[in-house]
């Protein structure tokens, strides 16, 4: 396979920038019981998050969910497939879920494996029980390099958490690494 000059096509990913993907809402809003199974299965010990005293409630303007709670709330539908099943099909399979997790449109290329390159995340409001959280999702930046084991495609993807009057709750910027 050559090497990042493959890549080097001027306008190939740019199509691709900066274009926000269609918004997806999550199926339930916040509740009191979705933010205890968050606080309990991250074992987060801060009495905030879910507390319904009345001195929290007020300083907050609601009772709270801790600040990455909107990553968690795309659940699977009861009924619907288990996307863990592909193992079965296809054992080679790193379960990364790559872009096809934010609906953003394929990138072309024969470089199939997808690496977790890091995350960042920028909390700016928190999620409040009733609110009903959305996502959107872009490409930030794809740039071929060489590495060691061959060429690289290094993603940067943005997503945007938003609740039900548009208002950031948090931003992500995820690196993929495809190689």
């Amino acid at each position: 396979m050559a090497g990042v000059e493959q890549f080097q096509d001027a306008g190939r990913f740019a199509q691709l920038l900066d274009t926000w993907s269609e918004t997806r809402t999550a199926p339930c809003a916040v509740s009191l019981d979705s933010i205890r199974r968050f606080v309990q299965g991250a074992m987060i010990t801060d009495d905030v998050y879910g507390n319904t005293d009345a001195a929290v409630v007020a300083r907050f303007g609601g009772v709270v969910a801790p600040p990455l709670y909107p990553l968690n709330v795309f659940v699977r539908a009861l009924g619907t497939p288990d996307p863990l099943d592909r193992l079965h099909d296809d054992p080679n399979w790193d379960a990364a879920g790559g872009v096809a997790a934010y609906d953003l449109p394929p990138i072309d290329t024969p470089l199939i494996k997808t690496l977790n390159g890091g995350t960042e995340a920028r909390v700016v409001a928190l999620a409040k029980v009733g609110d009903r959280i959305s996502t959107q999702a872009r490409y930030l930046d794809i740039t071929p390099r060489d590495g060691k084991s061959g060429p690289l495609l290094i993603v940067r993807v943005e997503v945007r958490y938003f609740e039900q009057d548009g208002n950031d709750l948090l931003r992500t910027v995820r690196t993929l690494i495809r190689r």
